[in-house]
């Protein structure tokens, strides 16, 4: 395996946690916590408001920890951290409870658009979890292949100029395959997908 997976740093990491914790702290820490809960085969459960599930956080029950290490959009937070209730008005002792997704959809609606979105921004913004099958695992996976596929016939993508860096899209179903062309040197090619009407 010869892939290089990249993490996001800097301005473009706190870009996406930023965003992220706009949309996913309150309103949407449901879709949050099952794009999590899916994404890393993690449980969840529900910072209770009486009756009412009014946060959602995922952890990883295989963990020694259990419960001690909880991740919503903030990232790690400690079962005990003032910091876990602090958006909500609650202080410790917690009351949290084991929850499931159809506990949370019978609370409200949950968009599978949403719990995708959510998934991919903490992929990005924590790519050291374990995640099952996630993006980056099937996009290294891809780039590994072709790399193999690459040293197989001694051709490999690249960009032309620095500033400018081929573009890895997953597939939408109206890919046809590749167009290649040859430059103006006729040294290389170019390479494109070519879709279902083009």
């Amino acid at each position: 395996m010869t892939t290089l997976v990249a993490p996001l740093t800097g301005e473009s990491l706190e870009t996406i946690q930023s965003l992220a914790r706009n949309v996913f702290l309150d309103g949407e820490c449901y879709a949050f916590a099952i794009g999590l809960s899916r994404g890393l085969g993690w449980s969840m459960v529900g910072l209770m408001e009486g009756p009412v599930i009014r946060h959602a956080l995922a952890y990883n029950p295989k963990k020694p920890s259990g419960l001690g290490v909880l991740y919503d959009v903030r990232g790690k937070l400690a079962l005990n951290e003032p910091e876990l209730g602090n958006p909500f008005h609650h202080r410790p002792p917690y009351i949290l409870r084991e929850v499931t997704e159809d506990d949370l959809r019978a609370v409200r609606p949950v968009h599978e658009r949403s719990i995708a979105m959510a998934g991919r921004m903490a992929e990005a913004m924590w790519p050291h979890l374990p995640w099952k099958q996630g993006l980056a695992v099937r996009a290294k996976a891809f780039a590994d292949a072709l790399a193999a596929l690459s040293r197989e016939h001694g051709f490999w993508i690249r960009s032309p100029y620095d500033t400018m860096r081929p573009i890895l899209s997953e597939a939408h179903g109206d890919e046809r395959g590749y167009t290649i062309r040859i430059l103006d040197d006729g040294m290389a090619y170019t390479i494109d997908r070519r879709l279902t009407d083009a």
